[in-house]
Parts: C-alpha cells; sequence; structure tokens
C-alpha cells in the first residue's frame, strides 16, 4: 500500500511538471503567434518597391529582434535569418546605391518570408 501511494505521488508530480511545462510551451507559441501576426500586418501590404532605404532598414531590424527573442524555439530559424539578412552586408565596400538598395530589399525579403514560415509551423 505505501509503494502504490508512494508511487501514485511520484506520477501525480511527474504529469503536473509535464502539464505546466506544455502549457508554458503553448504561451510561447501564442506570443510567438502574436509577434508574427504584428510584424506581418505591419508590413504584409507594404511593397519593397515603395520603402526608404530607412523603412527597409528598420523592417529588417524589427524582424530581427522578434527573430532573436524566440531563437531558443527556432535557433535554427534564427541563425538562417543571421546569414541571409548579413549575407553581403559589409561596412568597409562602398557598394553603390542600387547594391545597397538590392542588398536591403532581399534582407528584408528574407526576413519577412522567415516570419511567414514560422507563422505557419506555430498555428
Amino acid at each position: 500500500m505505501k509503494i502504490f501511494f508512494g508511487l501514485s505521488i511520484v506520477i501525480f508530480v511527474v504529469l503536473i511538471g509535464t502539464t505546466m511545462h506544455i502549457h508554458s510551451q503553448n504561451q510561447y507559441l501564442r506570443s510567438s503567434q502574436a509577434k508574427f501576426h504584428a510584424f506581418l500586418d505591419q508590413w504584409e501590404d507594404r511593397d519593397v518597391n515603395f520603402l526608404s532605404n530607412g523603412e527597409l532598414k528598420g523592417g529588417m531590424v524589427e524582424g530581427m529582434i522578434i527573430l532573436e527573442s524566440l531563437k531558443d524555439m527556432f535557433p535554427e530559424n534564427y541563425e538562417r535569418a543571421v546569414e541571409l539578412v548579413y549575407e553581403g552586408h559589409d561596412p568597409r565596400r562602398d557598394d553603390t546605391f542600387w547594391e545597397e538598395r538590392n542588398k536591403l530589399e532581399d534582407g528584408f525579403e528574407a526576413v519577412r518570408s522567415i516570419i511567414k514560415g514560422l507563422l505557419l509551423v506555430v498555428q
């Protein structure tokens, strides 16, 4: 009887811990969804051809902040975003306006696409 009682307590504690962990992960996913939706709602209908360089930089930074805040859950995606967004951005290079513009557009679109993809995963 004592063994049964002790085993019941252990099972109960494990179930409570598992439930709390699942609840925590669920809250984290909901938070992720809210962040992704907020970003996409702001930038979804904006055509990159009509964004200034400053807006593109701001959008990239905003997206990277969101991805960085969730890098514990999506570490590979965060690392990929860093590679894609900052690929070719060497401050020592003196790019022409159009070279810089193309890099900004590519980086912004990469962040937006990664966030769209992650939103599909967490829904």
